[in-house]
């Protein structure tokens, strides 16, 4: 299956990758959308650590990096394979 690629999900990509996206604004749509896409870019091993890592960044950019729990991200995107 092939998911077309927009302007908008190129830049949510770039911004959550590269530090610099609004944690306000980042709802659970967001994150499904990001989960996706990293699972449709990258192996399975490389979208675990990039989304991972980039909710990480996002948690402690917003005060909260004590919420973060690696288990339910990884099985949260895993999720999305199914």
């Amino acid at each position: 299956m092939n998911v077309r690629v927009t302007g908008s999900d190129r830049e949510l990509m770039a911004s959550f990758e590269s530090g610099t996206l609004d944690a306000a604004g980042f709802h659970h749509v967001d994150r499904v959308r990001l989960a996706w896409r990293h699972l449709r870019q990258y192996p399975v091993a490389v979208a675990l650590e990039r989304f991972a890592s980039g909710l990480r960044r996002l948690a402690a950019a917003a005060g909260k990096a004590d919420r973060h729990h690696e288990t339910v991200t990884w099985a949260y995107l895993l999720l999305r394979l199914y």
